[in-house]
């Protein structure tokens, strides 16, 4: 459904059981969800939005030089008011010839950042408390130097095992 001009909405024909409602809208997020069940008399409900949180920064390598093209993601997200509904992945930013980046459409949550580029180590996470319409600008993110890991993996008679999958 999409509400009138006055903010209004309705569903008709509604089933019976448990359900949950949420809005969404062009840079806002959810404030959170209202759940009811039928039957039952859910009245008039009122949903709301905040504003959405921006942040924006550069990443450089190790030793200060910004990298472009470097692929900056939300890592993770401890819940919060308005959380990620499962859609983490669409908060990504590709940095430009500058190192910069800009992360728009975020909710306001605990925020966890890393950045990854070709030829370097992942950055250490950088974890925040974003507020509704939060702009957070010069966030920091270093590349750090990487290094290559060999080994073999064996079973318990000491005999090598293919095609087995390895991952850290």
């Amino acid at each position: 459904s999409f509400t009138s001009d006055d903010g209004r909405f309705s569903f008709a024909r509604v089933g019976t059981g448990e359900w949950t409602l949420e809005a969404r809208a062009e840079h806002m997020v959810p404030a959170g969800g209202v759940e009811g069940a039928l039957p039952g008399e859910a009245g008039e409900l009122t949903l709301r939005l905040d504003r959405a949180a921006t942040v924006t920064g550069r990443v450089t390598d190790p030793s200060g030089v910004p990298v472009a093209g470097a692929d900056v993601r939300v890592e993770e997200s401890s819940g919060g008011r308005g959380g990620w509904g499962g859609d983490r992945a669409r908060f990504r930013a590709r940095t430009g010839e500058d190192g910069a980046f800009l992360l728009e459409d975020l909710p306001p949550t605990t925020t966890t950042l890393v950045v990854r580029a070709e030829g370097w180590a992942d950055s250490a996470p950088v974890t925040f408390e974003l507020a509704p319409a939060e702009q957070r600008d010069g966030v920091a993110l270093a590349l750090r130097e990487g290094g290559r890991v060999v080994g073999a993996v064996y079973d318990p008679a000491g005999d090598p095992l293919a095609n087995q999958r390895v991952t850290y």
